[in-house]
């Protein structure tokens, strides 16, 4: 018989995910979850050091950190239900 797939890990994973990006793949032990951890710090330097370059004109930086971690929330999601391959940034992180 096929054993029965907790059906509340994707859930939590997505739910450390929106915490940390990165914990989530931990949580399941994914290989990723430096890749997206360290991903997330660099999105925040990034964003830090654009503000502070355009004196905080560049509004839309505002919200590369935002949409790392929703990214990394989809990913977890379909990593944890065992369908990597529709993971958005797979071309990044591999």
């Amino acid at each position: 018989m096929a054993e029965k797939q907790d059906s509340s890990k994707p859930i939590i994973a997505a739910i450390l995910n929106l915490f940390i990006p990165g914990l989530g793949h931990w949580f399941i032990k994914s290989k990723y979850a430096l890749h997206y951890f360290g991903g997330y710090i660099a999105v925040w330097v990034a964003t830090i050091v654009l503000v502070i370059i355009s004196i905080g004109l560049c509004f839309p930086a505002y919200f590369l950190p935002f949409i790392w971690g929703l990214l990394s929330i989809v990913d977890v999601y379909y990593e944890a239900i065992g369908e990597p391959d529709k993971r958005i940034l797979k071309q990044y992180i591999k």
